[in-house]
């Protein structure tokens, strides 16, 4: 079903309901992509972009096997197989040209069928495959005639990531509505020093190059830029929440020396000199009012759990609650043996 421009210019925020064609069902397959509003389409990241090849003889694309060719020719004749239940079927089209002649395989679209008619000059393009009734296009797409609407041999196409329910041409599509309306509204978050200094394209030309590019190369340009606005939007929720971190609050903790003895104790070991500098740097952060989030990291038999314990005794000496969590059942008892 064609996608018509909407009457009323989309804000970023609209949600995909909004758009021409598309009612609660296709809303509800688009939400299944993660795509709910109008900048979530835009921010959409293709997953690869396809070159439709020029057109060739049906005698070489045979030679083809397992790449996709764009051919044309015109119909010489067509069969309509229908399978085991009333949706599948088969319509098969045999495609000539001058140099020979190739089969056009559409699955489930028995439709199809009131489109052509014999002597019809059709130019498709699909990959080559070998079949039980001969070498074929599978599923191949209907190019356009020279001149008029429809793709055509050369030109570039993104491919999308989909799920039930929504196609390549129906995202294309919404893609293009979405672009025209909202492209340059987009907001620049990136200082222009930044995107000179390292080559970036503005975001409202980057969308343009994710989704309708004129060359690979364009293709690669918004294909980066978006890539740093998702890394520097990561990076900045990481800040935000180390700042929010800081702010906080935390009882203090004073370190007891004699507690570091009764821990050394319980091992039959002694503490090595980077075991006593990860306590060290531990106590320091127990005893202020900030939250400590830390990572203990160490090899297998590295000593780990000695210095967790020290401040699990750290708190307890402290009048504090303190709690010791293993991924396995097993190791959690190993732990309440040996600290216990």
């Amino acid at each position: 079903m064609a996608v018509k421009k909407a009457k009323v210019p989309l804000s970023l925020e609209a949600p995909l309901s909004e758009l021409p064609g598309v009612g609660p069902a296709r809303a509800a397959a688009l939400a299944r992509l993660g795509l709910n509003c109008t900048r979530d389409l835009l921010c959409l990241a293709p997953r690869k972009l396809l070159v439709l090849g020029d057109l060739m003889p049906i005698a070489r694309a045979l030679t083809q096997m397992g790449t996709r060719v764009s051919v044309r020719g015109h119909v010489d004749r067509m069969q309509l197989i229908r399978g085991g239940g009333r949706r599948r079927s088969l319509l098969r089209l045999r495609l000539v040209d001058e140099s020979g002649e190739i089969n056009l395989l559409f699955f489930n679209q028995p439709w199809l069928r009131e489109r052509f008619k014999r002597g019809d000059d059709l130019g498709c393009e699909g990959q080559v495959v070998q079949t039980t009734s001969g070498t074929a296009l599978a599923s191949p797409r209907i190019l356009g005639n020279p001149g008029e609407e429809g793709p055509q041999p050369g030109d570039l196409e993104v491919e999308y990531g989909l799920t039930e329910g929504i196609g390549q041409a129906l995202l294309r599509k919404l893609a293009g509505v979405v672009l025209q309306d909202c492209a340059d509204r987009i907001e620049e978050r990136i200082d222009a020093r930044f995107l000179s200094e390292f080559e970036l394209v503005p975001m409202h030309k980057a969308v343009r190059a994710l989704h309708q590019p004129r060359s690979l190369q364009d293709f690669d340009r918004g294909r980066r830029r978006l890539l740093m606005e998702t890394m520097l939007t990561f990076q900045a929720r990481i800040g935000a929440r180390r700042a929010a971190r800081g702010r906080g609050r935390a009882r203090a903790l004073p370190w007891a020396e004699p507690a570091q003895g009764e821990v050394e104790a319980l091992f039959p070991f002694d503490f090595t000199a980077d075991q006593r500098r990860a306590v060290a740097e531990i106590a320091r952060d127990l005893g202020r009012t900030i939250p400590m989030r830390r990572l203990l990291q160490g090899d297998v038999g590295s000593g780990k759990t000695a210095v967790a314990a020290s401040a699990l005794l750290a708190a307890l000496r402290s009048g504090a609650q303190a709690a010791f969590l293993a991924p396995t059942a097993l190791l959690a008892e190993q732990h309440a043996r040996s600290l216990g």
